[in-house]
């Protein structure tokens, strides 16, 4: 672990994952720039260091540990380079003083676009057919699948992204419904419940945040209700879905195929998807365009900065 030399500058100190061009940027801004620790032994030094780091860059998925929460006496703000902010409770950081941002709507377009992509895989079987001609075996009697142009988009979750994918679907012809848990002046028609909105559509997409409360929101009831022609695409969270219940499924030939870029458990062990059939797996990275990283970067700078002038930050979450 790389850190700073720790002196009696007024130079806020700040704690942040390494990405390219991030530190450059934090410390051209003015700040005093630690490495995030890659090990269990960076960790323990880390915490005698806490008492004197005053934010954090990081994302909602990467954790840290109670020891250093409890050291960091000083912390005033968490950024968070993108959307989610899973393992932030933003109340409890609020009890605290913390302020906690994110980088929310930043990467939306880009998400939206790998969820279209992954709509198309899993409806043409993209995935299969590239095997198939590479291992030999192109189909003999022709690969038919089934159109997308007149297909139901039920979206799950109508903020940034949600919002992005059923434009691109309507563009692509489909009619677009959607849930979510408050409704929103839309052109779209809103269903009350996923299983009313599963029963109606034929492609399912998940775009919601997650929360304690929508733990495997999908699940065998909403999976059903799709049905064996139905297909599902999870761009939101793994723990939005419940992936026995969606391997049953696919087994099962209970819905016809499905799309994921997240999982509960990342990275997702390979063996829990050995031989589900009608499956298209992405390493959690819809929204990883070295342009959405870059406009997170900078919008996390520029909340470090408004915040340590006493200025209203950007993009609040608490």
């Amino acid at each position: 672990m790389t850190t700073c030399a720790l002196t009696s500058s007024t130079a806020p100190v700040v704690l942040s994952l390494t990405f390219s061009g991030l530190h450059e940027g934090l410390d051209a801004a003015g700040f005093r720039t630690l490495a995030w620790p890659s090990s269990e032994s960076d960790w323990r030094h880390l915490v005698g260091l806490a008492p004197e780091i005053d934010a954090l860059v990081t994302v909602g998925t990467a954790p840290i540990s109670e020891a250093f929460m409890a050291a960091a006496t000083r912390l005033r703000i968490i950024c968070c380079l993108g959307a989610g902010y899973d393992n932030y409770d933003p109340s409890v950081l609020a009890r605290r003083g913390i302020k906690l941002t994110n980088s929310a709507g930043v990467n939306a377009e880009d998400v939206a676009d790998l969820t279209i992509g992954l709509l198309i895989a899993a409806r043409r079987r993209i995935v299969e057919a590239d095997r198939w001609v590479r291992e030999g075996r192109w189909p003999e009697k022709g690969l038919y699948t089934r159109s997308i142009r007149g297909n139901r988009l039920g979206v799950v979750g109508l903020g940034a992204v949600g919002r992005a994918v059923a434009v691109r679907g309507s563009a692509f012809g489909m009619s677009v419904g959607w849930h979510g848990p408050n409704r929103k002046p839309v052109e779209w028609p809103y269903y009350a419940d996923p299983v009313q909105l599963a029963r109606w559509c034929d492609v399912l997409c998940v775009c919601c945040c997650p929360t304690p409360q929508n733990v495997n929101l999908i699940g065998e009831s909403v999976l059903d209700a799709l049905g064996p022609r139905g297909i599902l695409v999870n761009v939101a969270r793994g723990s939005l879905v419940d992936e026995t219940a969606l391997i049953n499924a696919l087994h099962a030939g209970r819905i016809a195929a499905a799309a994921l870029d997240v999982f509960a458990n990342e990275p997702t062990d390979p063996l829990q998807w050995l031989g589900v059939p009608n499956l298209t797996l992405h390493p959690h990275s819809a929204g990883s365009t070295f342009e959405a990283m870059k406009a997170a970067q900078e919008l996390t700078i520029m909340n470090l900065r408004r915040f340590f002038a006493g200025e209203p930050v950007l993009t609040p979450v608490n």
